[in-house]
């Protein structure tokens, strides 16, 4: 009895549909959006309590990164 719903649990298992080259693309995506934000915008600032720190194309390029990752993420929660 044991061993049958065990069977049954294994059957119903789906595999992981990820794929490498969907992930690099939705990284990819998001890096050159922040990428091209950067470059249009022009050089951006973070302030915070009285301290600014200029931010060039390299830290809004690797958070565009990111948040193509996190889509990717959300896609993959929603659909799947």
């Amino acid at each position: 009895m044991a061993t049958e719903s065990n069977n049954s649990l294994q059957q119903t298992e789906q595999p992981s549909s990820s794929s490498p080259l969907e992930v690099a693309t939705y990284t990819m995506g998001g890096g050159a959006v922040g990428a091209a934000t950067s470059v249009f915008a022009g050089k951006m600032g973070l302030a915070v309590a009285g301290t600014v720190v200029s931010m060039g194309l390299l830290p809004v390029a690797a958070v565009g990164a990111v948040t193509g990752l996190a889509v990717y993420g959300l896609k993959r929660a929603i659909y799947n």
